[in-house]
């Protein structure tokens, strides 16, 4: 009699356990304002500015040849292994004018980097999603995304997850 209401009590504590114990998630990810962004003026100096829009802050590029590199985090938690997709947000307000954007590594050990096919959208809202594969096959390498606009682009922020 005992000895059943010992092993009554050990299974519900261990199903209590398993039913409240504290978990890691499955699934994880990250969002970011725009702010995070900045401008690579390696060929072309664009005017840039964050805006304040009734405290929606969003980054505004002008001009053509106007590139953005937005960084991701990188760390034990969420690695930039474990990421399956990016979405980017914003507007192209530019009519007749595109956006591209393309997930991009720079190699730890050398100099160089590579990134994937870039993704286009056209004049409007849009959200792009670009492949992460660079970023899932360079473990030791540094992730970011490169957006580039041929005239006034609005980038909200981005998603990884």
């Amino acid at each position: 009699m005992r000895f059943s209401r010992l092993l009554m009590g050990l299974a519900c504590f261990a199903v209590g356990w398993g039913a409240f114990a504290p978990k890691t998630a499955d699934a994880l990810w990250r969002r970011y304002n725009a702010v995070s962004c900045y401008a690579d003026n390696t060929y072309y100096t664009p005017p840039i500015y964050n805006s304040d829009n009734g405290g929606s802050d969003t980054f505004w590029v002008s001009g053509g040849g106007t590139d953005l590199v937005c960084p991701i985090d990188d760390d034990s938690y969420f690695p930039k292994t474990s990421i399956s997709g990016v979405n980017i947000h914003g507007q192209v307000v530019t009519s007749g004018t595109n956006v591209a954007a393309r997930a991009c590594r720079t190699y730890w050990s050398t100099s160089g980097g590579a990134c994937n096919a870039e993704v286009t959208a056209g004049y409007g809202n849009f959200t792009l999603q670009p492949s992460v594969g660079q970023w899932t096959s360079g473990g030791s390498d540094f992730g970011y995304f490169w957006i580039e606009g041929s005239g006034t682009i609005r980038v909200r922020g981005y998603y990884v997850y």
